[in-house]
């Protein structure tokens, strides 16, 4: 039987080769035929392909048994036909990230979208928890950029509770949601991440995601680092960094946060929207997030509203707050 199985497993990685690209299709395919994590990855690591990966085409990978780290690495290599850096590796995830060259040889770029493996921490239920709490998450993976260590395994991510409503008697179930905020370095200081994990209860019970629930963050932003500060472990906010005042209020990391983003805020009515660019989770409504200069779309939707979609222009003289009501579905 094992070998009946490996005989499949090669035959359909030996098919897959012969095409010229892999798709979201194919994966989905290869998902519901239950060719494992490993293998999947590992196609889409070493064979050309562009997937589509919409909200909608992600939920069409989970319902087929797609993983966390599957879909994350079709990401990855989206960005790779972008320019964006590309992991190395049969699993999905590099230790090393792609370096852009900087004029400052002791500076180096952590790149937007660069995918950071994260697993909670301890159990969470809509029965208990409030919105607003914070919540933490422990890295799976060294992420090295140009060999210096930059996030270490077993690491800290901090996450925001952003929904917490328990069941009510024969009434309703319970629902629950989480935003990943930051992550941090080595040198302990902040580094902005997107991700967006929900949860919602059947047969009128409490939502929970347990202990060990394993996300996939996404680097917000181009991020300016100093090597010198990492390897000695060394934060911007000690005394041997000039920031204003003002400035370190404002940002709490002023040499981490690239000067030319722009803080970007999103509501709508009804609140508790989910927002997505690219068809990429950013945040549930009300929320703030950085922006580098550019024209995005930004989709809103919560249950039982129609789709909002909104054009995004960020930059000087831009509105710096980004709002819609949404229709009601009859």
């Amino acid at each position: 039987m094992k070998h009946a199985v490996a005989c499949i497993c090669l035959l359909l990685a030996g098919s897959l080769r012969a095409q010229e690209s892999l798709t979201t299709e194919t994966i989905i395919k290869l998902a519901r035929a239950g060719i494992g994590e490993d293998i999947i990855v590992g196609m889409v690591n070493q064979q050309p392909g562009k997937y589509a990966l919409s909200a909608d085409d992600m939920i069409a990978l989970k319902k087929a048994g797609a993983t966390d780290k599957l879909i994350a690495a079709m990401l990855v290599r989206n960005g790779a036909s972008s320019g964006q850096p590309v992991p190395s590796g049969a699993s999905g995830f590099a230790t090393n990230a792609v370096v852009t060259p900087a004029a400052n040889p002791g500076t180096l770029i952590l790149h937007d979208a660069t995918p950071i493996r994260l697993r909670l921490k301890r159990n969470l239920s809509s029965e208990n928890a409030r919105a607003g709490d914070a919540v933490e998450f422990e890295v799976l993976d060294d992420l090295r950029v140009d060999d210096v260590l930059v996030v270490a395994r077993g690491g800290t991510a901090l996450a925001t509770i952003t929904e917490a409503e328990p069941k009510k008697w024969m009434t309703r179930s319970g629902k629950l949601g989480v935003n990943i905020d930051y992550v941090r370095l080595v040198n302990g200081d902040k580094v902005a991440v997107r991700a967006v994990k929900e949860a919602k209860a059947g047969g009128h019970t409490d939502a929970t995601i347990p202990r060990g629930t394993e996300m996939t963050a996404l680097v917000d932003g181009e991020i300016k680092l100093d090597r010198t500060r990492l390897a000695a472990g060394v934060s911007p906010e000690s005394p041997t960094t000039a920031a204003s005042p003002a400035t370190a209020s404002r940002i709490a990391l002023p040499s981490l946060t690239p000067a030319s983003m722009f803080d970007v805020t999103f509501t709508s009515t009804p609140s508790n929207a989910l927002v997505t660019m690219s068809g990429q989770p950013i945040g549930r409504t009300p929320f703030t997030t950085r922006l580098g200069p550019g024209s995005y779309k930004a989709a809103f939707s919560v249950d039982g509203y129609a789709t909002s979609t909104k054009d995004v222009p960020v930059g000087n003289g831009f509105p710096t707050t980004v709002s819609t009501a949404l229709r009601a579905l009859p």
